[in-house]
Order: structure tokens, then C-alpha cells, then sequence
């Protein structure tokens, strides 16, 4: 109690004195996840630069304090414990579920706002009153991801994954949906993070006649999938998740990439919102419309006079809805976002191809 007392102290006198105003940054700047992290990274910068020009935050400049999150919820809580102790007032990210939760963790005691621009696993709606996200949990994308495969008259499927929490979140979701719809789920086979041949796991699916493979991956791991399956000279149709929403995938697996389909959650993102973030260098993938978003919201409410993190998430909750690049925003009861619009992403000639 002593130690969170002198952090909100701390905050009421950075805010009151300082010309410049910190907000915390956790994301993948490493790992599986570095597209996401980059275009993320590349959206709040850019938020910055803009809310900088029209005053900043109640006429201070706003600083971002950036820290590796990587996709892991240890290094997600070490980061954010950083970030805990400069008593920054909110945290933007994490982009992975696994270390949004360490976040959560982190920031528990003092309540600093954590407010994710990706992170989709169902355990983040019960992550703390604190913990936000502008991005839908995968209860609705389980939904989607079974109907695509469905739709696509695929009746028996296996469901490859990787172990964290993400991945089975999305596993159960998905199983549930699928089977709802008629479907078969044939096998089920998990794999570490870490792992980089699945040879072994996919030639056990083949024996199992599927016609289907539902891949929950992320990006390495789905390099090396796409890659094993074509080795196999196995035609089978295989479908991912919104982690897929990379440039990476395509490039690096080339033909074995071909075709392959994928569900991810829908943001509108202007064409000059887009050229913007390509102009540093970053590519507009899943989280990127609502890292944007996210720090545009964080000054909203601040400038609206929320200056404590316990301000902040009030604030939040009771705000009418936002239009963003990501689309409208409004939060639940428990800081999730309440508009989910899917669509389908599809690898086409070595990159991503979306519907207009």
C-alpha cells in the first residue's frame, strides 16, 4: 500500500510539474510477432507526432517509453514493471495475449490503464477493471475462423497449435464453433513456441484423413508449417488466424503460402493513414489502426481532465463511441472492445491481399 501511494504521488507531481507527459509502449520488437510490433510501434509514433502539434496532453509534450514485450507473458511483466516504476499513467499494448497478461500482472497493484491493440485471447476480458483492448476477443473470431472452413466444405479438420495462451484460447473457441456447425474435429496437436520442424506433428495429421487443417500459429511457426506441408507434396487446405495478417508469411514461404486463407478482425484504415505508416517503414498489419487508436484515446480522456490511471479507466468505460482508423470504439463492462467485423486475408503472389 505504501509503495502504491508514492507512485500516484509521484504521478499527481509529474503530471503538475513537467513539461512533458510519459506514456508506457510494450510490444513485440522481437520474436514471433516483430510485424505486428512494428507497425504498432510505427502507429503510435505517428499519433504522437500529430498530438504534439495540437498541444500534446493539457499542454505538455507527450513521451513514449518503449519496452520488448516480446510474445511471452514473463518478459510482458518485466516490461511492464519498468514502466510501473517511471508511474507512467497508462501502458499501450501488449499486442500478444500471453504478454498482455503479464502486463495485467504487473500493473494489478497500482492500476495503471492497460489498454492492448491486438491481443485477442478470451482470458484478457478477466485480466483487472484496468485492462482494456480495442481489438475483439476470439470469441467471435473462433466464429468466423469455423465458418471460413466450413464454407470451404471441409467436414473433417485437425486443429495444430502452439501451447500458450493464445493458441488454446482459440483452439477451444474455435472446436466449439466448428463442431457446432456440423464439422468433425479429427485431431488435435500442439507444438512449443520454440519448436521450428513440425514434419513430425503433420505427418501424423495425414494419417488421420483429414480434409482440413485449422493452423493457430504464429509467424515462424507458420513458415515452417506452410513449408513441411508443400514438402510433403500434401494437398490439403490450410487455414490460419489473424496472426497471419503478416508480410513476413508470404515472402518467406513463397509457394507454399500460395492461396492460403486466414481470418483477422476488420479495420477500415484510410489510404493516408495507410501511406503513413508505410513512410516509416512499417507495414499496416493487425494492431496497427489500433496502437493509433489507442493513444489517440488515452489523450482524449486526459485532455477531458482523467489524470489518474483510475481517472483514465472511467473515463473509458463511459466514453460515447469513438470513430478511429480502426473503426468505432466502445468498451464492455470489462474493457473489451464491443464492435467485432471480420474479413478474409488471402496469400496471393508473395504478399497479403484484403478486401477492400
Amino acid at each position: 500500500m505504501r509503495r502504491l501511494l508514492t507512485l500516484v504521488l509521484l504521478l499527481f507531481f509529474i503530471t503538475a510539474c513537467s513539461e512533458t507527459i510519459e506514456i508506457g509502449w510494450v510490444g513485440a520488437l522481437s520474436g514471433d510477432s516483430i510485424a505486428s510490433g512494428a507497425g504498432a510501434k510505427a502507429a503510435v509514433e505517428l499519433a504522437v507526432e500529430e498530438l504534439n502539434t495540437q498541444g500534446g496532453i493539457n499542454g505538455q509534450e507527450i513521451v513514449i517509453l518503449y519496452e520488448d514485450g516480446g510474445c511471452d507473458r514473463k518478459k510482458g511483466e518485466a516490461a511492464a514493471e519498468r514502466l510501473v516504476e517511471m508511474a507512467v499513467p497508462a501502458i499501450i499494448g501488449a499486442g500478444c495475449s500471453s504478454a498482455t497478461l503479464g502486463i495485467a500482472d504487473a500493473t494489478r497493484e497500482t492500476g495503471t490503464v492497460v489498454i492492448s491493440p491486438s491481443s485477442s485471447s478470451p482470458a484478457i476480458t478477466d485480466a483487472g477493471e484496468h485492462v482494456f483492448r480495442t481489438y475483439p476477443s476470439d470469441t467471435n473470431q473462433g466464429f468466423y475462423a469455423a465458418k471460413l472452413t466450413k464454407d470451404s466444405g471441409v467436414e473433417k479438420i485437425a486443429i495444430l497449435h502452439c501451447e500458450n495462451v493464445w493458441c488454446t484460447g482459440l483452439r477451444d473457441v474455435y472446436k466449439a464453433e466448428f463442431e457446432a456447425m456440423g464439422g468433425t474435429v479429427v485431431a488435435e496437436k500442439e507444438y512449443l513456441m520454440s519448436t521450428r520442424d513440425l514434419s513430425t506433428e503433420l505427418e501424423l495429421i495425414q494419417k488421420q484423413g483429414v480434409d482440413g487443417i485449422y493452423f493457430i500459429s504464429y509467424q515462424e511457426a507458420a513458415i515452417v508449417g506452410l513449408k513441411a506441408v508443400e514438402v510433403m507434396d500434401w494437398d490439403i487446405k490450410v487455414f490460419g488466424a489473424d496472426t497471419w495478417d503478416s508480410p513476413i508469411i508470404p515472402r518467406e514461404a513463397g509457394t507454399a503460402a500460395e492461396g492460403r486463407r486466414f481470418t483477422y478482425a476488420y479495420a477500415p484504415m484510410s489510404e493516408a493513414f495507410k501511406r503513413k505508416i508505410e513512410a516509416k517503414g512499417a507495414t499496416p498489419v493487425i494492431g496497427t489502426a489500433q496502437a493509433y487508436d489507442n493513444m489517440y484515446l488515452i489523450a482524449k480522456v486526459m485532455n477531458e481532465g482523467a489524470l489518474t490511471s483510475q481517472d483514465i479507466a472511467a473515463a473509458l468505460l463511459e466514453m460515447p463511441e469513438y470513430q478511429g482508423e480502426s473503426g468505432p470504439i466502445t468498451f464492455d463492462e470489462n474493457g473489451d472492445l464491443e464492435n467485432a467485423v471480420y474479413a478474409i486475408g488471402t496469400y496471393s503472389g508473395g504478399r497479403v491481399v484484403k478486401p477492400k
